[in-house]
């Protein structure tokens, strides 16, 4: 090695471990309170809110946003300002808006900062008519102990976490971050997102459910509702326990495919890229499923009729009932029961095999 490159290194180490000592020295000094250290001067400033109000929005900017009960019967909203970065809190037409102001300069972003900033706002009632919340980052947590007549949460980047009832509409997006819709009752049920999980669990819509994502898994379970569509560009998709009085709607790009104990009139689902797999799926009408690339299966399944499709991949699976088979695979072999009862089950792949039985 040149002696010109091991100084480079030498030096190069060096300054690494100075940069090091420098900030567990720095740690050290503050007792390694990081927040000490930031460049702006954080504090938790507290609004009394007298006047009534029946409606709440917040727009939070950069900071966690929470709903928590207030057990002295107060209304109040606790928030991490500086003299930049502020909060305007007040009621008007019966709607308590919070308004994250933002008179920061190019230079005062110029630092560190440690330390959560956060929006609190304690609330006396359970019951409210209207939530609007629009976050640009950070965490938004809706709990158990409220209700609202209708729901619109909104995150650029965070987690949102929604356990509130709503007796209406609710609707939930996230740009990046995951998504938890559960233990609540909603009148109809809206979910999208870009690039984070969607989870929907233990949920009870009287109405209609419809998810949307783009890069994520989506796991939904244990959901009533009357009609449920979940649409997916790239990630595995997950329903269990699945009971809707009216239809399933599945379509993936890219991804698995997982249907277990459903119970509907009709599913139709379609995938680009991955398996589809359904599991004690039961429909009181039509199953419809199509794959391009990848194979197809079912395990104690039933339908009235079946159509079962795939381009590239095979079809293998097991009926309830008895049902007139019309089979046909381009390139590959075929074994499913002679019976002449019973409704249609109409399965073709241009390349896989297929084979179904019928279990008691």
């Amino acid at each position: 090695m040149k002696k010109a490159k091991k100084i480079a290194i030498i030096v190069a180490v060096s300054m690494i471990a100075v940069g090091f000592i420098s900030i567990v020295g720095s740690l050290a000094f503050v007792r390694f309170d990081a927040t000490k250290l930031n460049t702006l001067d954080w504090e938790s400033k507290t609004y009394a809110v007298e006047d009534t109000f029946t409606n709440i929005s917040i727009q939070g900017g950069d900071a966690t946003v929470s709903l928590v009960p207030a057990t002295d019967g107060n209304c109040k909203v606790v928030c991490t300002e500086n003299e930049v970065i502020y909060d305007k809190v007040e009621v008007v037409d019966n709607t308590l808006t919070i308004e994250r102001v933002d008179e920061s300069k190019w230079y005062n972003n110029i630092g560190v900062q440690f330390g959560e900033i956060e929006v609190t706002v304690y609330l006396p009632e359970d019951e409210y008519e209207t939530l609007f919340i629009d976050n640009t980052s950070g965490r938004v947590d809706v709990p158990e102990d409220f209700t609202f007549t209708e729901a619109e949460v909104m995150n650029s980047s965070g987690k949102i976490d929604f356990r509130a009832d709503v007796d209406g509409a609710l609707k939930v997006e996230n740009t990046s971050g995951g998504i938890y819709v559960g233990e609540n009752t909603v009148g109809s049920l809206s979910v999208e997102g870009t690039s984070g999980s969607i989870k929907v669990i233990s949920v009870v819509v009287t109405g209609d459910v419809e998810i949307n994502g783009s890069s994520g898994g989506i796991d939904i379970s244990e959901v009533e509702c009357a009609n449920i569509s979940v649409e997916n560009s790239s990630g595995v998709m997950r329903l269990s326990e699945i009971a809707a009085k009216g239809d399933v709607n599945v379509k993936g790009t890219s991804g698995g495919m997982h249907l277990e104990d459903v119970e509907c009139v009709n599913v139709t689902g379609s995938n680009t890229s991955g398996k589809i797999n359904c599991t004690d799926v039961i429909a009181s009408g039509d199953i419809n499923l199509e794959n391009s690339s990848g194979g197809i299966a079912l395990e104690a399944c039933d339908a009235a009729n079946l159509k079962l499709e795939a381009t590239s991949g095979s079809i293998k699976g097991t009926l309830l009932t008895e049902k007139i088979f019309q089979a046909d695979a381009t390139s590959g072999s075929v074994d499913v029961p002679k019976t002449a009862s019973g409704g249609v089950c109409e399965v073709t792949t241009t390349s896989g095999s297929i084979q179904i039985s019928i279990v008691e």
